[in-house]
């Protein structure tokens, strides 16, 4: 418990001395302090980042590349290669400054991942004045009812919801553009669509170890 406790009193000294944003501040945190707990997720990603060199991973639902991450500091700290899935612009507009300091290979792309290519009807939330909480804003689907579902949460939800045309890929398609023929990590986050994209991943040349 001391030693929790001293690493958030470093971690807050650091920031009123350096800025959370800052490429310094990053390695102080990632390299030096920080340390995942033993038998969680982050355990397990630590440990596979830090034995593996150059990962080569795929995120689809990246967001900015900040909110809720579970991956993220290490495609930073590890060098780590791969593509990067937003289909919605407003946040897919944030990925390239929020990986600014990443030296490894890069790719964002502004699509939704699907069974087949084309274009479909995107929702999400939409608060300009941001009086949502910012939970919210992770909401998006195909489907416009699992938006609203989130009514009995946030009564009015529906009145933010908007729909955005979005371009259409498959997995596999990406792969192929981006000549990615060693997938390591695939991480999904899309609001309860994840099934749906695993189930039309071909595993027999498609293998990820995470």
């Amino acid at each position: 418990m001391k030693s929790i406790l001293n690493l958030r009193t470093l971690i807050s000294v650091g920031k009123k001395l350096i800025p959370p944003e800052s490429k310094l501040f990053f390695v102080l945190k990632y390299d030096w302090l920080w340390k995942p707990r033993k038998n969680t997720i982050q355990h397990l990603l630590n440990s596979y980042s830090r034995l593996n060199k150059y990962v080569t991973f795929m995120q689809i639902g990246s967001f900015d590349g900040k909110t809720n991450d579970p991956i993220s500091h290490y495609i930073i700290r590890d060098k780590w290669n791969g593509i990067l899935v937003e289909p919605i612009k407003t946040h897919f507009y944030k990925l390239p400054a929020t990986y600014k300091n990443s030296k490894g290979k890069l790719v964002f792309e502004n699509v939704a991942i699907s069974s087949s290519q084309g274009t479909k009807l995107f929702y999400s939330i939409d608060d300009p004045d941001k009086v949502l909480p910012g939970w919210c804003y992770q909401i998006s689907s195909f489907d416009p009812n699992f938006v609203k579902k989130h009514e009995r949460i946030i009564p009015g939800l529906s009145d933010f919801m908007v729909a955005e045309e979005v371009v259409c890929e498959t997995i596999e398609n990406l792969l192929k553009k981006h000549q990615i023929q060693n997938l390591q990590v695939l991480h999904i986050d899309t609001e309860g669509y994840d099934y749906e994209i695993i189930k039309h991943l071909d595993f027999s040349t498609t293998k990820p170890e995470i």
